[in-house]
């Protein structure tokens, strides 16, 4: 009798599913080891550009990464691509929360390499008033965003700067087919696209990414590490952080081995749109754990024709690691980072063999990596 039971559903249901364009949700021989890793934001300042980090893996492969996003308690929902700059690191930039928004929420889409799409559960950031006033930048480049709506609208309620706006092509709605819009019509999908389900939170720690604020790190921003696995049926609720139980030591510590993590030769690969460079190195001495000297103390690096503007770079010098590793200073690589602030930064992601500036709205970027 139960065989019976089982046979009419794979007989009748299935095609009519099918017919319905209706995705048969992954089982569980078929789920995609799809991780995220993501430091969630704390706040998000008015008038201010949101970098956005997070590690994708998948033994698949990745083929995209998208953050959506919206003012909370709004419809729809907007996107922007992640970029990968490095490994399994990927970055966005969301355009900026009005002063008067109070909350906005995020979440990120991934499609594997098998065409299997998931989602995160919904991160949610309280919107807070600036405490300086900003002057606007004339030559800000703007945040291009998406919706999957049929029609893009003038503008992203809550969110303000320089936006393009852009429909979706129906191939590529993957939000929709995800449950994130209102539309039940997901005809023009692929039937080769299946939506895997939602990827939940568990804690895990991470690297340090600082958001830049007026030119000041403010790291406090930034949540605890939160590490996203799939897990079929989970719920979309917002991300909590548990703060970690302060223990005593049974042993006091007698001595501290000064951390050298900076020592060696790191090499850069810039991009400053539409110019291009890779392999230019520095080598940082050190000794007792201060910065005893950076060699060459200065390098050259493309930079756009600011005059032509026809896609031609110039060469010029800059200072590179010496401007983060000065002589004297501690030769840890995490806290010299973190305390490196430039006028034109917009974030960075610092870590012990690699750190990562993104400078000038999003349009230079500066990795360097730790031999």
């Amino acid at each position: 009798m139960r065989n019976k039971i089982y046979r009419f559903f794979a007989v009748l249901l299935l095609p009519c599913m099918l017919l319905l364009n209706i995705p048969a949700a992954l089982n569980a021989a078929e789920r995609d080891n799809t991780v995220v890793t993501h430091n969630p934001l704390a706040i998000a300042i008015g008038g201010q550009i949101l970098p956005v980090f997070a590690e994708v893996e998948d033994d698949s492969g990745i083929d995209l990464v998208r953050i959506y996003f919206r003012t909370a308690g709004t419809t729809p929902y907007f996107f922007v691509p992640m970029l990968n700059i490095s490994g399994d690191e990927f970055s966005g930039v969301l355009p900026a929360p009005l002063a008067v928004s109070r909350e906005m929420e995020y979440l990120f889409l991934v499609k594997n390499k098998n065409n299997h799409i998931f989602r995160t559960q919904t991160f949610r950031v309280k919107v807070k008033k600036s405490e300086t006033t900003a002057q606007a930048d004339t030559n800000q480049q703007p945040v291009e965003v998406s919706t999957e709506t049929a029609s893009a609208p003038n503008s992203v309620e809550g969110f303000g700067g320089v936006l393009s706006i852009k429909t979706a092509a129906p191939t590529e709605r993957y939000g929709t087919l995800a449950g994130l819009y209102n539309s039940s019509s997901t005809s023009a999908m692929p039937k080769k696209f299946i939506y895997g389900g939602i990827i939940t939170a568990v804690e895990e720690s991470s690297s340090t990414k600082t958001i830049i604020i007026g030119g000041v790190a403010a790291a406090a921003l930034i949540g605890g590490g939160t590490a996203l696995a799939l897990a079929g049926g989970g719920s979309d609720s917002g991300s909590t952080n548990d703060p970690s139980a302060t223990t005593t030591p049974s042993t006091p510590v007698t001595s501290i081995t000064p951390s050298e993590t900076g020592s060696g030769t790191w090499t850069l690969t810039f991009e400053y749109s539409p110019c291009f460079s890779s392999g230019t190195q520095q080598t940082v001495f050190c000794s007792n754990g201060l910065v005893t000297a950076v060699r060459p103390s200065s390098i050259t690096v493309p930079i756009p024709n600011l005059i032509s503007f026809a896609g031609t770079c110039n060469n010029t010098l800059y200072s590179g690691m010496a401007g983060i590793f000065q002589a004297g200073s501690t030769c840890d690589a995490k806290t010299a980072c973190n305390s490196y602030s430039d006028q034109t930064l917009v974030s960075k992601d610092c870590r012990d063999s690699s750190m990562v500036f993104t400078k000038d709205n999003g349009n230079r970027i500066e990795r360097w990596s730790r031999q």
